[in-house]
C-alpha cells in the first residue's frame, strides 16, 4: 500500500515536472518558488504594503503581524528541525532514481518531507484569513501556487507539499486555540478581580 502511494506520488512528481511545463512557467514558478529572496519584494514591495496596513489599520494590522511571525517561525521550526530531521526523505532533485529537471539556481541538500515553503505559506494564510476571511481565497490561491512551483522547480514531490499544508494549517489552529484561551483566562481573572474590588 505504502510503495503503490510512493510510486504514484512519483509519477505526478514527473508529470508535472517534466510534462506539464513550459517556457513562460519556468520563469514564474523560479521566481514565486522563493519569493522571499526577491530584492524588489523584500526590500520595496513588503514594506510599502505593511506601512500601508500599520496606517490603515494601527493596532489591528500590528496584531495581526505579531501572530503571523509567530506562526511562520513555529512551522518553520517544527518542520525543518524537527519532522524533516526525523524522516529524512530525500529531495528528488537528489534521488538518482527519478527523473527530474532542476529550475532553481542550488539544489536543496535537506530532507524533502514537509515542505518548509508549503507549511510556512498555508500557515500564515490560515493566519491572515482568520482575522480577515474575505482575504482567504487570495490568500490560500498565493499558498497553493507556492507549493505547486517547489513540485514544478523540482525540489519536492506533491505529498510533501500536502503534508506541509496540513501541518501549516493545524499549527496555526491550534496556535489561534491557544491565544483564544489565554486571552479568555485572562479576561476571566480581570473580571474576577474587579468584582472583588467592588
Amino acid at each position: 500500500m505504502f510503495d503503490w502511494i510512493l510510486q504514484l506520488d512519483r509519477h505526478i512528481f514527473e508529470l508535472i515536472n517534466i510534462k506539464l511545463t513550459h517556457p513562460l512557467l519556468d520563469v514564474f514558478f523560479n521566481y514565486i518558488t522563493n519569493l522571499h529572496h526577491r530584492t524588489l519584494i523584500v526590500t520595496v514591495l513588503c514594506p510599502l504594503l505593511l506601512a500601508w496596513w500599520v496606517y490603515k489599520q494601527r493596532a489591528k494590522a500590528l496584531k495581526v503581524i505579531v501572530h503571523i511571525v509567530v506562526v511562520a517561525g513555529l512551522s518553520d521550526a517544527i518542520c525543518y528541525h524537527g519532522i524533516k530531521n526525523f524522516v529524512k526523505r530525500v529531495r528528488p532533485n537528489n534521488n538518482e532514481a527519478i527523473e527530474s529537471v532542476l529550475r532553481v539556481g542550488y539544489g536543496p541538500k535537506s530532507p524533502s518531507f514537509p515542505s518548509n515553503h508549503a507549511s510556512t505559506s498555508f500557515a500564515i494564510a490560515a493566519t491572515a484569513s482568520y482575522f480577515y476571511p474575505v482575504a482567504a481565497p487570495y490568500l490560500f490561491l498565493t499558498a497553493v501556487l507556492v507549493g505547486y512551483s517547489r513540485v514544478y522547480v523540482g525540489v519536492h514531490y506533491v505529498s510533501d507539499i500536502l503534508g506541509g499544508a496540513v501541518i501549516g494549517i493545524l499549527i496555526s489552529f491550534l496556535y489561534l486555540k491557544f491565544i483564544k484561551i489565554i486571552l479568555a483566562t485572562y479576561r476571566k481573572k480581570k473580571v474576577s478581580k474587579t468584582d472583588s474590588l467592588a
